[in-house]
């Protein structure tokens, strides 16, 4: 009878405690990130920061032979590469480059505001005044201009085409890599400043949370958090319950399973950020009609990829690490004090 009880402690531990410990452990952690107003605060900032990077890999990458297929794009993108601007200098001059600077990393961080519960969600909101203003402005139309005069002058067919993107009629949403002329490129500028200005000033709440207040959520993650721990610290104790023969027993069969639930999910949660970063090199578009990632050019626009998501993950899997430091910490005193407790005597003469 003993052995069944056991076997299936034992079973416990490994097939239902640990399991739910691990998940637990993650949960916990991730939400704890989520709802933490400095994970938004430094995202906002190194996100935003590596943003012009970005855009000068992928251009660089685009730009590569045989990088994109398509011979509209390509005759677009030759004609970018000869502009006396190029993108990232472009994102300056235009304000584009401060919208995301100031606007966007300040939504960010007023989404963390909330998840803090420190921002009511009706206050966060996005201000897309400065980005019509940007996409709308001289700076703008200026570095269009300069685009165009690098690409070949259109046919008939060519304004037929630029005629029916315009209007949205047919099936041709690619614009057409020709330049219409002079008036026609003033006019397709004051038919883009009347659509850019039919943007709404002001995004819609960020977050659609009113039935919240931004306390009430807060106090509500904590309480979903406290029973998500609970549930497996409530197997292992019965897993070790019937696997022990005394309290001796119980503390090193908890410590055991606390000790190294809490180590393998550091483990996991160290190794997200290189895991993701080893990732990027399988060329995950290396049979697609982009094959960005196939030149030198490429890879630097992988590696910038995945060090701007390895700085997002290692951030949110930091409380992972530590939780599961804590919790294999716990587990080790467990199993500590079970060496320091004597048998029972009726234990050792069974």
């Amino acid at each position: 009878m003993r052995g069944i009880r056991q076997t299936i402690g034992v079973g416990l531990l490994f097939l239902v405690a640990s399991p739910f410990l691990l998940a637990a452990i993650f949960t916990t952690g991730l939400t704890l990130a989520a709802t933490s107003e400095d994970f938004y605060r430094s995202l906002s900032q190194k996100v935003v920061q590596r943003l012009p990077f970005l855009v000068q890999d992928a251009f660089a990458a685009a730009r590569q032979p045989g990088a994109v297929q398509d011979p509209d794009t390509r005759a677009w993108i030759s004609a970018m590469a000869k502009a006396q601007t190029q993108p990232v200098e472009m994102l300056k001059q235009t304000g584009i480059q401060t919208w995301l600077d100031e606007e966007v990393a300040g939504g960010i961080e007023a989404v963390g505001g909330f998840m803090s519960g420190t921002v009511d969600p009706s206050s966060v909101t996005l201000d897309l005044r400065p980005l019509k203003s940007a996409l709308a402005g001289p700076a703008m139309r200026g570095y269009l201009d300069q685009v165009f005069q690098h690409l070949p002058a259109c046919d008939q067919a060519g304004r037929q085409r630029w005629q029916r993107r315009l209007q949205q009629s047919g099936q041709d949403k690619a614009l057409p890599a020709c330049n219409p002329g002079a008036q026609a490129i003033d006019n397709r500028a004051d038919w883009l400043a009347a659509r850019i200005a039919r943007i709404p000033d002001q995004s819609g709440e960020l977050v659609q949370m009113q039935p919240f207040t931004a306390l009430e959520f807060v106090l509500t993650i904590q309480m979903i958090l406290w029973l998500v721990m609970l549930i497996p610290a409530l197997f292992v104790a019965l897993g070790a319950g019937l696997a022990a023969h005394d309290g001796r027993g119980f503390l090193r069969c908890s410590g055991t399973t606390f000790l190294a639930g809490g180590l393998f999910s550091s483990l996991l949660a160290a190794m997200a950020g290189p895991w993701f970063f080893s990732l990027m090199y399988w060329h995950p578009f290396a049979g697609n009609e982009l094959k960005l990632f196939g030149s030198e050019a490429g890879r630097l626009l992988a590696q910038q990829l995945a060090a701007t998501a390895g700085v997002f993950l290692q951030d949110l899997f930091a409380p992972v690490l530590l939780i599961g430091l804590l919790t294999a910490g716990l587990g080790l005193v467990l199993w500590v004090l079970s060496f320091l407790i004597k048998r029972d005597p009726a234990v050792l003469a069974s």
